[in-house]
């Protein structure tokens, strides 16, 4: 079994790559069934492990979707941060 910190060494790397619009969008569409269930689970050691995730990859917005989408994602990330019950 891989260690999760080994995973986050490896997904730290493609976050690091930001300016690559088609990473972004893979990435965005990998996370999206995932992560945003992950960050509000009951038990607190999976949200950890997605807030760490989230933090590493924020902001979570696909460069390729028309304006408004963009804003509404990114309005998205902004609620999952400020979510007084995680």
């Amino acid at each position: 079994m891989v260690s999760h910190s080994y995973a986050l060494q490896f997904l730290s790397r493609l976050h690091a790559k930001k300016n690559n619009q088609e990473l972004k969008d893979f990435l965005v569409h990998l996370y999206q069934p995932i992560l945003w269930r992950s960050l509000t689970a009951a038990n607190h050691d999976v949200r950890a492990n997605a807030a760490q995730i989230f933090f590493d990859a924020f902001p979570l917005i696909k460069p390729s979707e028309s304006r408004q989408q963009m804003e509404d994602d990114l309005q998205m990330n902004f609620d999952l941060l400020f979510v007084s019950d995680l």
